[in-house]
């Protein structure tokens, strides 16, 4: 959203942090000197009052981009039945796959009657071929991916563009904000490279070094990238434990 502002365009933020919202909303009004709307949103309720009030809220704006970006994932990596309990499969539905499908029905319209607009979905790579260890997540992220490209097709002829983001690890909250390097970039480094790909690709890693990797794993055989994930399940479990330890020896 801070790349958006910085090309002079008025953003609506929506999260479930209302501290998060105020915050970010307040830095990017005293930096780039546009309007900023903030809506306190929980989407892992699928209640129908939740997206009639964003609905309300949302009236008499003129939307051109909508960007779904709010995800939730996994704790560990590890066999569907340890790491995804009952109530994790509920809130992935509804975070990664019912807001998505939602808000993107709610806001269409509009830009079919505008003739123009740009929606960005976030997948991820683990969509894009199955993913062991993150069976749930990857499953949800195949859903945005599909979802759409073919939306793209339905509506690329009435100049809105619909992009398929699919990303590999970024680092992120949800990633528990791991060091950044070249294959793990920082959010702000993802952002102002995936937001150039806009209006270019429909379907796309977002960041070079992901496409590259994705090139190689997309047509790889299938054993080779079930050893990528073992390897990726090591790391990432590893990565947890550590700042785990780090956060209990704070307390």
């Amino acid at each position: 959203m801070i790349q958006l502002a910085a090309k002079n365009i008025n953003v609506i933020l929506i999260s479930r942090d209302a501290g998060l919202l105020m915050e970010l909303a307040r830095d990017i009004s005293n930096e780039f000197h546009v309007r900023t709307v903030t809506i306190q949103a929980d989407f892992s309720s699928d209640d129908q009052s939740l997206y009639d009030m964003l609905e309300s809220r949302l009236q008499g704006f003129d939307i051109v981009y909508l960007i779904n970006n709010v995800g939730t994932s996994h704790d560990t990596l590890d066999r569907f039945h340890v790491n995804t309990p009952d109530k994790l499969v509920a809130r992935m539905i509804n975070v990664n796959m019912m807001s998505m499908a939602r808000m993107t029905r709610m806001l269409l319209p509009g830009m079919v009657v505008r003739r123009r607009g740009v929606i960005i979905n976030v997948s991820s790579a683990f969509g894009r071929n199955p993913a062991p260890y993150l069976a749930m997540y990857g499953a949800t992220k195949s859903f945005a991916d599909y979802f759409s490209r073919a939306l793209q097709k339905e509506f690329g002829k009435h100049h809105i563009a619909v992009q398929s983001l699919t990303p590999y690890i970024v680092s992120t909250n949800m990633t528990k904000n791991a060091p950044p390097t070249t294959l793990l970039p920082s959010a702000e480094t993802f952002v102002r490279s995936a937001l150039n790909t806009i209006g270019l690709e429909s379907r796309t890693h977002g960041y070079l070094p992901h496409s590259i990797l994705g090139t190689i794993l997309d047509n790889a055989p299938s054993l080779v990238r079930f050893y990528y994930m073992k390897l990726f399940r090591y790391q990432a479990n590893k990565l947890i434990e550590k700042q785990k330890l780090r956060q209990s020896g704070h307390k």
